[in-house]
């Protein structure tokens, strides 16, 4: 070999610092106690004990701070390197392209002891091979060991993708179990609670998230749904029943005929007397 295609250290400032080319490379970073917070593209990201992160060095550099108890061990892999590994894994990997995709959108993975020994082990190995004398065997026993090591964190992204597939859909399963509560409590209250922080604080979620899941299933907010729902119950009570304006407004939960008749006219344009007349022509 001419050059030494990945370097290891216990300080990811040092490698940073290094005089490498850093273009093309990756880094490869496994927090072993405190933490690092990487700001990059307006998104924040945290890795912590026992967090793998694979990403680029612009992902890095100038971007992240780290608490004083911050202990990682570092690799940095150059672009000849990654180049022989990503030849050999596009061969042996299923869908190498989606899980390299993944990878970037989603460069920090929890490794738990088991994972974090094998990695150590073959940093070792790899390192060693690294020192040893040039020959062409060795050579290639060292682009062998990076191979066999993407490959262990390939497979761990396999885990990973299930394991944010299976999120996503207990994530949906419960966004669909907080609309049919939602909707319950709407039909329970026919509109005479007409606050969206009502509702929220009954399913435990901000009434901003609420208005938000509403809008992205019914294309309404909440508020609008509730709006709609009262109408509708006021609607039928001047239409079905003969109580007068004071107790539907009372039934509606207003704290006077004079609130009630202002929303009416608000949402029909119409006192709610006129509205009654114009409903049962």
């Amino acid at each position: 070999m001419s050059e030494q295609k990945i370097i290891f250290s216990n300080n990811p400032d040092e490698l940073m610092s290094l005089d490498i080319n850093l273009h093309g490379g990756v880094f490869v970073i496994v927090c072993e106690s405190g933490k690092m917070q990487i700001e990059h593209e307006g998104s924040t990201n945290f890795l912590e004990q026992d967090d793998l992160i694979v990403c680029n060095p612009e992902f890095l550099v100038g971007h992240y701070m780290r608490t004083a108890d911050f202990v990682a061990k570092a690799a940095f892999v150059t672009a000849s390197a990654l180049d022989d590994i990503q030849y050999a894994c596009m061969r042996d990997v299923d869908c190498y392209w989606d899980k390299a995709k993944f990878i970037e959108q989603h460069p920090i993975i929890h490794i738990n002891e088991e994972q974090k020994d094998l990695l150590n082990a073959l940093a070792v190995l790899i390192s060693a091979f690294a020192k040893k004398k040039q020959s062409r065997q060795l050579s290639r026993m060292y682009e062998l060991l990076g191979h066999i090591a993407s490959l262990i964190v390939f497979s761990w992204v396999d885990e990973h993708v299930l394991y944010e597939e299976q999120r996503q859909q207990a994530f949906a399963k419960r966004k669909d179990l907080l609309l049919h509560q939602f909707l319950v409590l709407l039909q329970e209250t026919r509109g005479t609670e007409r606050e969206v922080s009502w509702y929220a604080s009954r399913l435990n979620i901000t009434p901003k998230y609420l208005s938000v899941i509403t809008l992205n299933k019914f294309g309404k907010t909440a508020m609008q749904l509730i709006q709609q729902t009262a109408c509708q119950e006021i609607k039928r009570l001047l239409l079905e029943t003969n109580d007068s304006i004071k107790e539907v407004s009372y039934a509606m939960n207003f704290s006077s005929s004079t609130f009630f008749s202002k929303y009416v006219h608000r949402h029909f344009g119409l006192p709610p007397h006129r509205l009654r007349r114009r409903e049962k022509q």
